[in-house]
């Protein structure tokens, strides 16, 4: 799939539209036609909508298939007009021949549509469900505190998705609290995966980002704006969900790379990958890369970083970091202003393949590296090699990618770990009265089973198994 967002169709500027496009056995292009979809053209709500300035239709996209295997497609439009709500947002749920529109107004779901709520900022999807962000929403008197919307890919009478949930930090199960700036919903990631005790992925974890969030760096300390946060929440088979934890930079001194600042809007952008769908979830196969662009690196402001964590696994003891002009393969040195970590999608194959691929060719360890925080300390790292099957990667959706590691593909740092506290506050809130959504109710992003591995001829070594 191919957005072009900010495309002036007629007169309405930046009214945006996708295209998808096809391959087959010689390539793109070489399978059935590419399909075009702009408001006012085609069938179903895409059909009988209207192109506007501003609506931006594709500055969000997802795709994947059912557990039964029907394909979709899911495309964010933050900047459409509801009646004469400018910039309330929707999304529009592609599958078959037709699509169906989704907003804060569609009948089931949660809250009403307002100006500047951006619904369809973030959207994303797997196999058992669907999500949608609206991190401009106001939660009672907080301005853009943020929320979001959940749904099955069962159709209600009207061809539409089927609310799950819809929650925000003021949420009794969530351990934070609605706070005006947060962006809650922001960025999200959703993917599948196999619980214990299960024969398929049933079950989904979504993480969402709060990249206004306010932190202190340390227990007590001054709460830090725009540090950022990471929220993750556990969706089960039978719709109901869990609040598992949160995702942050720590302190200085726990054991987690990079330290909580002001400024660093960690979970401006998120990317989640089951690199073994068809096994049972782990710690080592339930990866999320959290965008941290504000992050400043040895004295360069806004350099950005990507910082990896697993999604099952303590925070500390399996996260990485990826910056600009480290040696590992990613382009240096770090810029001011670069924000690299804004967009970068994780595919199931590309994003570890490359230092796997090296790492194991060798048969050695990558030799320890330093690098300087930000404080001036330096620590030394090694690099870590996740494991993973062999897998046919599906096709990576094109978005317009801004900083260096949107490529995400080189290899990641880690430090021998301790178990440290989860960083962050604690803030629980009563439940809102405010127009949008009931204080608190979560999201997620599809992943292809991958292929298995051909079996390697007598007498020749199999290649490395693509992580």
């Amino acid at each position: 799939m191919v957005s072009a967002s900010e495309e002036d169709l007629g007169t309405a500027t930046d009214a945006g539209f996708v295209d998808i496009l096809f391959g087959g056995r010689n390539g793109l292009g070489t399978g059935p036609a590419a399909r075009h979809l702009e408001q006012g053209a085609g069938t179903g709500s895409i059909g009988t909508a209207t192109p506007e300035s501003n609506d931006r239709m594709g500055a969000a996209l997802e795709a994947g298939t059912t557990a039964e295997g029907r394909p979709w497609v899911l495309i964010g439009a933050p900047g459409e007009a509801i009646g004469s709500l400018a910039k309330a947002g929707a999304a529009f749920y592609v599958h078959g021949d037709t699509s169906i529109d989704i907003n804060q107004d569609s009948p089931g779901v949660p809250g009403a549509a307002e100006a500047n709520d951006a619904f369809g900022t973030a959207v994303t999807g797997d196999s058992n469900f669907i999500a949608m962000g609206a991190p401009g929403d106001a939660i009672g008197g907080d301005a853009n505190a943020g929320n979001l919307a959940v749904f099955s890919h069962t159709l209600d009478a009207a061809g539409r998705p089927t609310l799950v949930t819809g929650l925000d930090q003021d949420n009794e199960k969530i351990n934070a609290g609605a706070e005006a700036g947060d962006k809650f919903g922001q960025a999200l990631a959703l993917v599948a995966y196999r619980p214990a005790g299960a024969a398929t992925a049933t079950d989904s974890i979504l993480a969402v980002g709060a990249p206004g969030e306010a932190l202190a760096a340390e227990t007590g300390g001054a709460q830090l704006a725009e540090a950022g946060n990471v929220l993750l929440l556990q969706i089960k088979g039978d719709g109901t969900w869990d609040y598992l934890r949160a995702l942050n930079q720590g302190s200085g001194s726990d054991d987690r790379s990079g330290t909580i600042e002001a400024g660093d809007r960690t979970g401006a952008s998120l990317s989640a990958v089951n690199t073994a769908p068809r096994q049972v979830g782990s710690a080592e196969t339930l990866k999320v890369a959290v965008g941290v662009p504000g992050e400043d690196l040895a004295g360069v402001t806004d350099a950005g970083a990507v910082h990896t964590f697993s999604l099952m696994g303590a925070a500390g003891a399996n996260d990485s970091w990826i910056e600009a002009g480290d040696g590992d393969g990613v382009p240096g040195p770090a810029s001011a202003g670069r924000q690299a970590g804004h967009e970068h999608p994780l595919h199931p194959a590309e994003p570890l393949r490359r230092h796997a691929l090296r790492a194991r060719r060798h048969r050695v360890r990558a030799r320890p590296a330093v690098r300087e925080r930000r404080d001036g300390r330096h620590q030394r790292a090694r690099h870590h090699v996740p494991a993973g099957p062999g897998r046919t990667p599906r096709p990576r959706r094109v978005l317009r990618l801004r900083g260096a590691l949107a490529e995400a593909g080189a290899p990641h740092h880690s430090r021998p770990r301790r178990a440290a506290p989860r960083r962050g506050r604690v803030l629980p809130g009563p439940g809102r009265t405010g127009s949008s959504v009931r204080r608190g109710e979560l999201t997620a992003r599809a992943v292809t089973a991958p292929a298995p591995s051909p079996p390697a001829p007598p007498g020749r070594r199999r290649p490395c198994a693509r992580s």
